[in-house]
């Protein structure tokens, strides 16, 4: 699974390794939990409830969005 932020204009990429996923998985929750405490914000993503890792993030999401014309947050399956 990756995740991908926009921070001043580029795009950064990270990898979650999620070892129970495969292309015919059927997902009943998917959860992107966002802390926003400077230093130390960051992103949890969980499957099905259990928590499979987390991604660092060099600003609070609060502060992408306010500096975004556009805010949004998308989710996309390939």
């Amino acid at each position: 699974m990756i995740v991908e932020t926009v921070e001043d204009g580029r795009t950064r990429a990270q990898h979650y390794t999620v070892d129970t996923l495969s292309e015919v998985t059927i997902l009943r929750s998917l959860v992107l939990a966002v802390n926003q405490k400077q230093p130390g914000a960051h992103v949890t993503l969980y499957v099905d409830c259990v928590s499979q890792g987390m991604v660092s993030t060099p600003r609070a999401m609060r502060d992408m969005f306010q500096k975004m014309t556009t805010p949004r947050l998308q989710v996309v399956s390939v």
